[in-house]
């Protein structure tokens, strides 16, 4: 019997295996030039893991951040080549790997947005004194394999890419989160991370296993197929909430928020700042495109016919608008600058979703999809920002409590300023990006007439001036208790009046900017 099953194995046509291998391969050279971006940090991470064994430990940090910040780079205008037809000959196809991966504006933006996140993080983890005497091979690799499941979760189009792409952004920051293992708060940190993240990807897993079972297909496509009548419609809501938890994790928006505060505290100031930037727009792209198969305007429909008085983009506006006044409220009464940032995170996830809600398609009504990219945009240069001055603060002084701040605006004014100006960005008020990003958010929700939801934002806003503006009035109304100039390198100034020029820039001249988006967004 064993000798039968073993001849069946073998017994195959040697002219149909060579045909069938022959197509695979074709299909593979085909489709490598478009993930050029994500073949570079392949190389990259295998590069920096083999220099990590060979470079003094003392100059890891810098040499072999160097590299990651050059292919980062690389990368990132590939990305941006590519994905504008920049090389000719080329024709762009819709999918790659058989409809796994897709090829569209909307991943190119995001790939170029993750890769210049991770440029300003690398030069954070430069500037910051946290990692003095640390082995960065390790560390500068586990980031680009985060950012390498970034790229490919913002395009993924398939059930089972979504989940293994979600879980390579997610393990190599539990790693990064615990990077200095003797810290009692890094450890802790990690620890509820990793939970979070376990028990989300489980659950989502799970409804992703709920929605094949319905359709027979992991492809994104056949989510709109689901028949919302009978008992379809208990499972499809079941299914639907359980994905949405894993979404929210990576979003931190409510009921998946808790782990946030806790790891923006513990982790490093580096770390912190990657993951409130990167790892949440990769949460956020691959949420829109799975709401954009899966139909935001979607009705319920129970047996007879009946349709209940709710749909898919009415439970994205409530958790939205939870979401914010949640993280508004619990900033108030913070006082570590990280553990703030990390609240305001959240509260910026619920304006976020508010994008959602305007948005009908990628391919259709784009004012949404329009409207999320110019904040992330915008949000980018503010939040990186205020977290490169929180590192250049932290390395100079060793504090992160708000009290610490008071009279830093007389010690080290330039830098002081831009954060102002961060900050400002933050609460969304002109002459920033961060302004004309709220305004575009507000914009679309009101379009779709979602006025209460409006309304919701403005009063959020207005109570986030509370704890933002109270950073500001410490550094520039307070007296502190030295008076001693506090010195920073070039670079750390360089970088810091860069980002606070862009978001001035987004504020003032965004014409461009938004023409840029609006073009991207009809590429086919």
């Amino acid at each position: 019997m064993f000798q039968s099953v073993f001849a069946k194995k073998i017994d195959f046509e040697p002219k149909a295996f060579q045909e069938e291998f022959g197509s695979v391969i074709n299909s593979l050279k085909d489709n490598l030039p478009f993930i050029a971006p994500e073949l570079v940090l392949v190389g990259a991470i295998c590069v920096l893991i083999l220099a990590g064994l060979f470079v003094p430990r003392r100059d890891q940090k810098g040499s072999l951040g160097l590299f990651s910040l050059v292919a980062l780079l690389g990368a990132g205008w590939l990305a941006c080549s590519v994905g504008t037809s920049h090389f000719p000959g080329l024709e762009k196809p819709d999918t790659l790997f058989q409809g796994m991966i897709a090829f569209d504006s909307f991943a190119v933006f995001f790939k170029a947005l993750f890769l210049l996140a991770g440029a300003v993080v690398v030069i954070q983890t430069y500037l910051s004194h946290e990692f003095e005497g640390f082995a960065m091979g390790e560390y500068y690799s586990l980031m680009l394999a985060s950012l390498l499941g970034c790229c490919l979760l913002a395009a993924a189009t398939d059930m089972v890419m979504i989940y293994l792409a979600l879980e390579l952004v997610s393990i190599p920051t539990y790693i990064l989160v615990i990077y200095r293992k003797a810290d009692k708060r890094a450890t802790e940190s990690a620890l509820k991370y990793a939970i979070y993240g376990s028990v989300a990807g489980g659950v989502m897993i799970y409804g992703l296993s709920l929605f094949y079972g319905l359709t027979g297909s992991t492809a994104l496509t056949s989510l709109s197929t689901i028949s919302m009548e009978g008992a379809n419609a208990a499972v499809v809501v079941i299914a639907g909430f359980l994905v949405f938890a894993g979404f929210a994790y990576k979003m931190a928006a409510v009921p998946m928020h808790f782990w946030c505060p806790d790891v923006y505290e513990g982790a490093p100031i580096p770390v912190t700042s990657y993951l409130s930037v990167a790892s949440k727009a990769a949460g956020f792209a691959a949420f829109v495109r799975f709401m954009d198969a899966f139909g935001l305007g979607e009705q319920i429909r129970i047996a007879g016919g009946e349709s209940i008085s709710i749909q898919w983009v009415e439970v994205v506006a409530i958790i939205a608008a939870v979401t914010m006044t949640f993280g508004n409220l619990s900033a108030l009464f913070q006082d570590n600058v990280k553990r703030m940032l990390g609240y305001s995170s959240i509260a910026h996830a619920g304006y976020l979703l508010m994008g959602v809600v305007g948005m009908k398609g990628i391919a259709g009504d784009v004012e949404g999809f329009q409207a999320i990219s110019f904040y992330f945009l915008s949000y980018l240069f503010m939040n990186l920002g205020a977290f490169t001055v929180v590192i250049v603060i932290a390395s100079r002084t060793g504090a992160e409590n708000i009290e610490s701040y008071k009279g830093l605006g007389p010690r080290m004014p330039f830098r002081a300023a831009c954060l102002a100006i961060f900050l400002v960005g933050l609460i969304g008020l002109p002459p920033t990006g961060g302004f004309t990003g709220k305004f575009m958010l507000l914009k679309v929700v009101i379009l779709q007439k979602y006025y209460w939801l409006a309304i919701v934002a403005g009063i959020n806003t207005a109570i986030s001036v509370y704890y933002y503006a109270r950073i500001i009035k410490n550094m520039w109304l307070e007296k502190g208790s030295s008076t001693e100039q506090i010195l920073a390198s070039p670079l750390g100034v360089s970088v810091i009046g860069l980002q606070a020029a862009m978001v001035l820039v987004l504020g003032v001249f965004f014409s461009p900017f938004v023409d840029i988006i609006q073009r991207i967004s009809f590429l086919s």
